[in-house]
């Protein structure tokens, strides 16, 4: 069983490529990384896990939570509780 088995995996699509790319522009996001974050909006996830993007960046309704800051974020709390 690989990871990709474990974990549901979300394609990209051409509406949250071009939301990537106002992005891009608005917020000076790496393409990469505004395409993650469009696909997660697009998909309806509440928090994005990275220590790459600006923690409590929200767009769309999608929360950055960076998981390895000390104390740790309130949303992930509540997640690693449920």
């Amino acid at each position: 069983m690989s990871w990709a088995d474990t974990f549901e995996v979300a394609d990209s699509s051409w509406s949250a490529y071009q939301a990537a790319m106002d992005l891009t522009v608005d917020h000076g996001l790496q393409i990469w990384d505004a395409l993650i974050m469009a696909v997660s909006a697009e998909n309806r996830c509440r928090i994005l896990l990275s220590e790459d993007l600006q923690s409590g960046f929200i767009w769309r309704g999608v929360t950055v939570v960076n998981p390895f800051t000390r104390p740790s974020s309130p949303l992930l709390n509540n997640i690693l509780k449920k």
